[in-house]
């Protein structure tokens, strides 16, 4: 089990054919505000192998990662913003309008495989389906996250577990591997334009 990361990382997708956004959520142990950014930043460059090109992600934003008892001064708001811009490297082969919607669901996990948190990631090609079966898009994402994987291990990102016994004092651990369950939907979205009271670094 790994020590309780200190940073909370942020990534910001647009699509602005749609004109809506969504947002991913990771934990990070870093030495500072700014080598937290650029692991992150490696991550999200990782990420794109799998956004789909009409698609960006346009800020990471690194906050604080506080207990969820923990009192602060007011309108303390601690949290470094950069614009990356990254676009998605994943080229479609048809017109595929609706990629902002379309997610797979993976299961990353820790080494025994019994501490997992199931997420969406969004921003996928129509083209991944196949005659009504997702076997295109298990394919794809069998070859893709041995790779996401390893920038995550890499880059210090970990698994945040609630302990039902404790839950205002999570525990996590290091992602040791990711497993494809298959394509949904998740049809929410809005204009993700530059949150107020945050620092932009650059």
């Amino acid at each position: 089990m790994a020590g309780d990361p200190n940073y909370k990382v942020t990534m910001m997708f647009q699509d602005f054919n749609q004109t809506l956004g969504w947002v991913e959520n990771w934990y990070v142990a870093a030495s500072g505000a700014s080598t937290a950014l650029s692991q992150a930043t490696a991550v999200a460059q990782a990420r794109c192998g799998i956004l789909c090109s009409p698609n960006i992600i346009s800020y990471i934003r690194i906050s604080g990662n506080l207990p969820e008892n923990a009192t602060s001064p007011p309108r303390q708001r601690a949290a470094l913003l950069s614009r990356v811009n990254l676009q998605g490297s994943y080229s479609p082969t048809t017109n595929s309008p609706d990629t902002a919607w379309q997610a797979a669901k993976i299961r990353f996990a820790e080494s025994t495989g019994f501490v997992f948190r199931t997420q969406l990631m969004r921003g996928l090609s129509d083209d991944l389906w196949s005659a009504g079966t997702d076997k295109i898009a298990q394919a794809r994402f069998n070859a893709f996250l041995p790779g996401f994987v390893a920038a995550l291990v890499a880059n210090n990102f970990l698994l945040r577990h609630k302990n039902r016994a404790a839950p205002s004092s999570p525990v996590y651990f290091p992602i040791a591997s990711a497993q494809y369950e298959g394509l949904t939907r998740r049809a929410t979205g809005r204009p993700l334009l530059l949150p107020r009271g945050r620092r932009l670094a650059g």
